[in-house]
């Protein structure tokens, strides 16, 4: 209420309104002053003729109502105008606001298909790795001792004794250690995909930051304009109700002061 009352046209209007209030008021006691004297002079000289200033006083209260119905419509239309704009200005927000809430519900989606996109990303790393370790880690046969050769009538024996042999060592082969060049291999192979592992994961977690920032004061934003929005309408309702009020009484009393004026034509007209 506070901020509506202190805007130019409304503290103009409120002014005007009391100052012609006022001056049509003390216009109408003089011109009831000046009635009683004539009553009381009609009583010494029943014939006595009409004084002039009673006239003059009268159409003096007639211009004088004129001008307060004058500036009464002119009040009413600057509230008409103020309210037409306030109303637009509303609709503007609401549109602003649901402008922003599409923005902040294309946002969360956003971000829901990002998080999502990252788990999926995360997973697949996560079996790659796997696969890797397996791999690397798996012996093969290329570590055997013994040659791979094949069998000739020229080298049965010879032939028949390395099949033993092959045979016991793919039985063992499980059990054959590691060489430290291929642990040193797998070690270095690890760290670089841990290391590229950890580099998509800080650039999807300064990804989702941002998003998270960009809703955070979209959603600041959104709450911000709501109460405005709620305070506006507040506002709007109880100036409404102030102006229909003060609106009544002004033309209750315009009402009255016609009503006297009148009365005191017909009693000048005697």
């Amino acid at each position: 209420n506070r901020r509506l009352r202190l805007l130019e046209p409304v503290k103009r209007a409120q002014e005007l309104d009391a100052q012609t209030i006022a001056i049509l008021e003390k216009a109408f006691f003089e011109v009831s002053g000046t009635d009683e004297n004539d009553k009381s002079q009609q009583g010494f000289s029943p014939k006595a003729p009409k004084e002039p200033c009673s006239l003059a006083n009268s159409e003096k209260l007639k211009a004088q109502l004129l001008l307060i119905q004058t500036e009464l419509n002119n009040s009413k239309q600057e509230y008409e105008e103020f309210k037409e704009l306030t109303r637009k200005r509303q609709l503007e927000l609401e549109s602003e606001l649901q402008a922003l809430q599409k923005a902040n519900l294309n946002l969360e989606n956003l971000l829901e298909a990002t998080k999502a996109c990252k788990r999926q990303e995360v997973s697949q790393l996560n079996k790659i790795h796997a696969e890797t370790l397996k791999i690397i880690a798996t012996p093969t046969k290329a570590y055997q001792l013994w040659p791979q050769t094949k069998l000739s009538p020229e080298v049965g024996s010879f032939g028949s004794m390395h099949t033993q042999n092959s045979s016991k060592l793919d039985d063992d082969i499980l059990n054959e250690p590691i060489p430290p060049e291929m642990n040193e291999q797998a070690f270095e192979a690890i760290s670089e995909e841990l290391r590229m592992v950890q580099e998509q994961m800080s650039a999807l977690q300064v990804k989702l930051d941002e998003e998270q920032h960009k809703n955070l004061k979209l959603q600041q934003h959104v709450d911000k304009l709501e109460h405005h929005s709620t305070q506006m309408q507040e506002l709007f309702s109880s100036e409404r109700s102030d102006w229909t009020k003060q609106q009544q009484e002004h033309l209750s009393r315009l009402n009255v002061l016609e009503k006297q004026l009148l009365d005191t034509q017909t009693k000048n007209d005697f």
